[in-house]
């Protein structure tokens, strides 16, 4: 039996994120590699964390409605607890509020001031006669409350999108996308495995949706089938297009390996290279090499400073971003979004661009990959290493995220003039 209930890690993965800036991932994946909970407890969790991290901006604000305050002075624990108590009882409407209050309570006990335990028990005996109704009208804070954005991103997405878009996209990134899967080609599935998939014919016929969480490891031990949105699929698929067959591959930033694996199964014969920054990436992506059999040289170095005397046909470069295009499943991305941020992002991107453009060869392809769906590191960003650099965009495609699950991202295929 575990010692740490699935509760507990929720709270301690939040405490985590906010104390030192660890990702929920991580606090959970050690959660789940020392105590070996049940995919049930593993994914409940997980929604409460993500979920409490995700809207901190809407729990603080029902926190502060319930309590009649206008702010609450609260150590880092303690805000961590109060908001994966709320989130609970304002979320996850299937949880029963005194389950909620009594395990809340009782890590109360454990972990904080016996005078904060008295303020959150009587705060969740407050909840039980009605939650809070969040901001309704469209100014910025309270598009900022109600759906849990920095008010920097929401007015980013305002200048891209529009009220009503904006409203969407905000939406959206509130809402866990299910668990894709692309299919490899020439791979017959078995009959078990197909009754485990739901198909998506409105995208593509090698793109399905995991229907249980719990059968989430036949497919991601599986070498014929990744673990992936089917976002990145269908926008390589799209710069592919009208593309001459590369004989050299180089993916400069390519852990996990989903894109190389992507670009492998569209050239098959083409020789591939890769590298990514760091040896914890470099471990993850020879992992994935080895389980898909792909013979591909392997580099460790920042992108924008890779050295080869090589020349590629093709270079991906899957820019590090601001995630925008997935901040449905990146619950702390929202709260690192800010206008400095941004630029140092497109500093790096400029970068790694304008590097990739003295690797190719004479008639090659840069294919230009974000998973955000911002004009600024997007179109605009093409548009201007484009200029600098002597290239051209052949073709590009932007996915904003959608009801089908897809998440953001954008693509273009640049070439020398």
């Amino acid at each position: 039996m575990p010692q740490i209930h699935a509760r507990e890690a929720a709270f301690l993965a939040v405490y985590s994120f906010l104390k030192e800036g660890k990702f929920l991932s991580e606090s959970l994946e050690n959660w789940k590699q020392k105590e070996s909970p049940s995919s049930l407890d593993f994914s409940f969790a997980q929604d409460i964390a993500y979920g409490s991290v995700r809207m901190a901006l809407a729990l603080d604000y029902i926190a502060k409605s319930t309590a009649e305050r206008q702010s609450l002075s609260l150590k880092v624990k303690e805000r961590s607890l109060l908001r994966t108590a709320i989130y609970q009882a304002a979320f996850q409407r299937s949880t029963p509020l005194y389950a909620i209050g009594q395990e809340s309570g009782n890590l109360a006990k454990k972990y904080c001031h016996p005078t904060f335990s008295s303020f959150l028990n009587a705060l969740l005996r407050k909840l039980g006669s009605g939650i809070p109704p969040l901001p309704e009208g469209n100014s910025l804070q309270d598009l900022s409350i109600r759906y849990s954005y920095p008010l920097p991103l929401v007015e980013a997405f305002l200048d891209d999108f529009g009220l009503e878009k904006c409203k969407q996209m905000l939406e959206l990134g509130n809402h866990p996308a299910p668990t894709m899967v692309r299919i490899r080609p020439h791979v017959s599935l078995t009959e078990d495995e197909k009754e485990k998939l739901t198909c998506i014919p409105e995208l593509s016929p090698h793109l399905a949706c995991i229907k249980e969480t719990g059968t989430l490891s036949i497919f991601s031990q599986s070498p014929h089938t990744y673990i992936q949105n089917g976002t990145p699929y269908l926008l390589m698929e799209h710069l592919r297009q009208s593309a001459e067959n590369p004989q050299t591959i180089l993916d400069l930033c390519a852990s996990p390996g989903g894109k190389l694996l992507l670009a492998h199964d569209f050239y098959p014969s083409a020789t591939l290279f890769a590298n990514d920054v760091s040896e914890r990436k470099l471990k993850t992506l020879q992992e994935n090499c080895h389980k898909y059999q792909l013979n591909v040289s392997l580099s460790c170095s920042k992108g924008e400073f890779f050295a080869s005397d090589r020349r590629f046909d093709l270079i991906i470069v899957d820019a590090p971003c601001s995630n925008t295009g997935v901040l449905n499943k990146r619950p702390e991305a929202r709260w690192r979004f800010s206008p400095e941020s941004l630029k140092q992002l497109e500093e790096t991107q400029l970068q790694l661009l304008a590097h990739a453009r003295t690797l190719l060869s004479d008639k090659g392809e840069i294919w230009y990959l974000t998973c955000s769906i911002l004009s600024q590191e997007n179109e605009k960003l093409a548009q201007k290493i484009s200029q600098k650099s002597g290239l051209f965009m052949r073709t590009s495609q932007t996915i904003l995220p959608n009801a089908l699950g897809l998440d953001g991202g954008f693509a273009c295929a640049l070439r020398p003039y």
